[in-house]
Order: structure tokens, then C-alpha cells, then sequence
């Protein structure tokens, strides 16, 4: 699954952008958003984020596997974008660092796409 917003490096605010390419098959698509654990901040650099390799499939979700989120925003399937809304945001107290992913899931609720995690912070 292919995220194309926010870019990394972008603060988490009202207007920050999450958004990804559309998946076959979604009937809706869950963002949420996890404490990132302490420690040096692992955000990737612009530079980094495009290669030449076709997409893993199966992206790296071992860095949520067991957390609960903290907050997050359920979209249909036509959607393709959005912006967390102030009552979202004030779940996640300010000056610290989250993991957020995008699943894509199925008319059974089957998870059918995963983005890989990605780093936030939040001023």
C-alpha cells in the first residue's frame, strides 16, 4: 500500500495531510496512529523515500505489532485522504513522536493492505 502524504519530516497539526493510492477491493481504510516508543527519532529522509524497487507487499509492521492505538479515523473505501479532526489531535498529547500505518480492509473485514509504518511528530 502506497502512502503519498504526509511527506516525512511534516509536523502533525489540523492541516497535516495523511493520504494513500486507492486499493482494489477496499471497502474502507483505517489510519491509526501509535505512541512511538522512546528513543532517537527514525524519521526516513526525503531522499530515501523513492527507489527504483518494486513495493514490498508485506511491508514491516513489527514496530505496532501489539500496541493499541491512540487514536485514528475510519474512511469508506471511495476515500483516499484526510486530515484528523481537533478531538483526534487531542488525544495525542504535544512535543512527542508517533507511528501511524493505513490498512485497507475488505467488505468481510479481511485486511487486504497495509502501509508501512511511518513516523510523526507532533509540536
Amino acid at each position: 500500500m502506497l502512502v503519498t502524504a504526509p511527506s516525512p519530516g511534516t509536523p502533525l497539526t489540523l492541516t497535516t495531510r495523511f493520504a494513500w493510492q486507492a486499493v482494489p477491493g477496499a471497502t474502507l481504510y483505517k489510519l491509526e496512529i501509535f505512541g512511538a516508543p522512546a528513543g532517537p527519532a527514525g524519521i526516513v529522509a526525503e531522499a530515501e523515500t523513492t527507489t527504483p524497487v518494486p513495493l514490498n507487499p508485506a511491508p514491516d509492521t513489527a514496530s505496532v505489532q501489539g500496541l493499541r492505538a491512540l487514536t485514528g479515523v475510519v474512511v469508506p473505501g471511495t476515500v483516499t485522504e484526510v486530515r484528523l479532526r481537533d478531538y483526534s489531535l487531542a488525544h495525542l498529547p504535544a512535543d512527542r513522536r508517533y507511528l501511524w500505518t493505513v490498512k485497507a480492509q475488505d467488505d468481510q473485514g479481511a485486511v487486504i493492505a497495509v502501509s508501512p509504518v511511518r513516523e510523526i511528530y507532533k509540536p
